[in-house]
C-alpha cells in the first residue's frame, strides 16, 4: 500500500528492471489529482506565518490537477519504461477529483482577503486595482513561491493599503525593493495619506523620505534625540 505517485514510480521502475511488457494501473486513469512539492509547501508555510494572522482557513496547493493517466505517462517517460500501460477497470477509481481551492494564497486572493472578511463589495476588483498600483498586475494569480522577495513585500503593502486604513505603520517599506519600485510605493503611501486623511507612521533611514513627513522623530541608540515639526503637509 502507498500513495499514487510513489506507487507508480515503483511499478514502472520494477517493470523496467525486470524487462516487463506492461504495467497495470488500477481504474480507468480518469480521476484527477493535485500534487505539491514538499519545498513549495514549506515556503508557503513560512510565508503565511510571517504575513497571515486571520482565523480564515488557507489551503496550500498547486491550484492545478492532472489525470492519473497523464501522471502514469509522465512517470513512464521519466523512468524510461518502454512497455504498455494497462488500466484495470475492474478496480475502483477512487474519488473522481481532489483539488484544493487555493485562491486565497495567490497574490490577488491575499490582497482581497481583508475586504472579504469585512464583507465589502467588489473585493476582487479593488484588490486587482491595488496590485496594479504596486506594479503587480501581471503577477496577481501567482503564488508566494513564484514571487521574489520584493514582489512578496509589494503584495503585503497592497494588502495593507487596499482597505484604506486610518492608521498605517510602515517599517522600511522600500527595504527590499529596487529604486524605481521603491519610489512608486512611497508615492502610493503618501497619496493614500493625503487622500484619506489617514495617519502614516514611517520607519526609514532615507533622509529624502523623512523630509516629506510632517513630523520627524530621530532616534539614536534607542533614544529620542530630535523631535522636528515640518510646516508643510506631507
Amino acid at each position: 500500500n502507498s500513495h499514487v505517485l510513489p506507487a507508480l514510480i515503483r511499478k514502472f521502475h520494477e517493470a523496467k528492471q525486470a524487462g516487463g511488457a506492461n504495467v497495470t494501473v488500477w481504474g480507468t486513469g480518469s480521476p484527477r489529482r493535485e500534487f505539491l512539492h514538499v519545498d513549495d509547501l514549506a515556503d508557503a508555510c513560512v510565508f503565511l506565518m510571517q504575513n497571515y494572522s486571520s482565523p480564515e482557513i488557507v489551503n496550500v496547493g498547486w491550484g492545478r490537477d492532472i489525470s492519473i493517466a497523464e501522471l502514469a505517462e509522465t512517470v513512464r517517460g521519466i523512468v524510461g519504461f518502454e512497455g504498455e500501460i494497462v488500466y484495470d477497470t475492474a478496480k475502483p477509481d477512487g474519488t473522481p477529483r481532489k483539488l484544493l481551492d487555493t485562491t486565497r494564497l495567490t497574490a490577488l486572493g491575499n490582497v482581497s482577503l481583508p475586504l472579504e472578511i469585512a464583507e465589502q463589495e467588489g473585493a476582487g476588483e479593488r484588490a486587482a486595482a491595488m496590485l496594479e498600483r504596486v506594479g503587480l498586475a501581471e503577477r496577481q494569480h501567482h503564488y508566494p513561491m513564484q514571487l521574489s522577495g520584493g514582489e512578496q513585500q509589494r503584495v503585503a503593502i497592497a494588502r495593507a493599503l487596499v482597505h484604506s486604513p486610518r492608521l498605517l505603520l510602515a517599517d522600511e517599506p522600500t527595504g527590499n525593493l529596487d529604486l524605481e519600485t521603491g519610489k512608486r510605493i512611497i508615492e502610493l503611501l503618501f497619496d493614500l495619506n493625503a487622500a484619506s486623511g489617514s495617519t502614516l507612521v514611517l520607519v526609514t533611514h532615507d533622509e529624502q523620505i523623512a523630509s516629506r513627513c510632517r513630523r520627524v522623530l530621530r532616534l539614536h541608540a534607542g533614544k529620542l534625540i530630535e523631535d522636528q515639526d515640518h510646516a508643510f503637509p506631507a
